[in-house]
């Protein structure tokens, strides 16, 4: 609903007859407010006759009246003769009017429109567009929220996917925008990326032989081979699904937008292995197998030694807990590290 306030160009708009025209051959007519009531608020139509309308559809979302004694305001014109005599208008119908001409002029053009969260229903959200509800379906959203509370009442940017005059159902989309800020993103990423660079990220996905890392905007591919040193058989066990990781860019596919990153390049253990050498260091037990006994040293560097024990081996060791090793020899082709646990197994040394 459009206000003209009082002022003195009022006088030389209703003189203008051209305008004026316009107006009324799409049934809006601008009426004058002569007074206002309990209930009700009369008009001025000019059309040599007064008419009313309730007070109530002029009230705002917090129930606080919108115009004043004096105010000029447009109406949609439904009839100018009833059965009464009166004038028919009505403030719904002009509403309805302007929203759905915006909404086609978006529709068409493929622009962003705001709206705002109202609640969740079933098979998405009802979303609230100038007071209107629109329907934003799971598949056409980001992701299903999960904490649904922040997003009540907060203004976002939705596109119109389909739109039904008929039924007078709206259906919008959030997918399609979020993944157009995706590619603007990446396309300055891959702009600026280069081999070496240092990247943070979040475990999505593991697999039997590579995990995916979101940075973002995009997932990311590290092999085994380039997380751990030494053997990996069991690394699917020592990563944990939203664990955090500083990695390095080793390799970047931008034909297919795919980065390739490293985690055990940034501290090359085998540098400093010969110093370690005869000596004692903590180990914390991964994996217990009747063949093998699995550790990891440093984080990133894990060994295996045979199970002497057998089946008794989870009667004096547990997963997770942490021994004293010895470390004894290298094996710098195979990267395998050679030791030996401080004192016998079965001792609480």
């Amino acid at each position: 609903m459009n206000i003209i306030k009082r002022h003195s160009k009022i006088s030389i708009f209703l003189k203008n007859k051209d305008l004026i025209n316009k107006f009324y051959k799409k049934n809006i007519i601008i009426s004058k407010i002569l007074q206002i009531q309990k209930k009700f608020i009369i008009f001025d139509g000019n059309l040599k006759s007064e008419y009313f309308l309730k007070k109530n559809e002029f009230f705002d979302n917090k129930e606080i009246l919108e115009v004043g004694e004096g105010d000029y305001i447009e109406l949609f014109l439904i009839n100018i003769e009833n059965n009464c005599n009166v004038i028919e208008t009505s403030r719904k119908k002009l509403k309805n009017y302007i929203f759905w001409k915006k909404i086609l002029i978006f529709y068409v053009k493929k622009k962003f429109i705001k709206g705002s969260v109202i609640n969740k229903i079933k098979g998405g959200y009802s979303i609230s567009i100038n007071d209107f509800k629109c329907f934003l379906p799971f598949s056409c959203s980001d992701k299903k929220i999960s904490n649904f509370s922040y997003y009540i009442g907060r203004k976002l940017y939705f596109l119109i996917f389909k739109v039904d005059f008929i039924k007078k159902n709206i259906i919008l989309s959030r997918k399609i925008i979020l993944n157009r800020v995706l590619n603007i993103k990446r396309k300055i990423f891959f702009k600026n990326i280069k081999v070496g660079c240092l990247l943070k990220g979040i475990i999505k996905s593991i697999n039997n032989y590579c995990i995916f890392i979101d940075i973002g905007y995009l997932d990311c591919i590290s092999y085994y081979k380039d997380i751990f040193w030494g053997n990996y058989k069991y690394a699917n066990e020592f990563l944990k699904i939203g664990q955090s990781l500083m990695a390095l860019v080793l390799k970047i596919d931008k034909r297919n937008y795919r980065v390739f990153l490293g985690i055990k390049q940034l501290f090359n253990f085998w540098k400093y292995i010969s110093k370690f050498k005869n000596s004692l260091k903590y180990a914390r037990i991964l994996k217990l197998n009747n063949n093998n006994i699995y550790v990891v040293l440093c984080k990133n560097l894990m060994a295996s030694i045979g199970n002497f024990l057998g089946k008794k081996t989870k009667k004096y060791l547990n997963i997770n807990s942490y021994r004293k090793i010895k470390i004894k020899n290298f094996n710098y082709k195979r990267k395998r590290l050679i030791f030996s646990f401080k004192s016998s197994l079965s001792s609480t040394g």
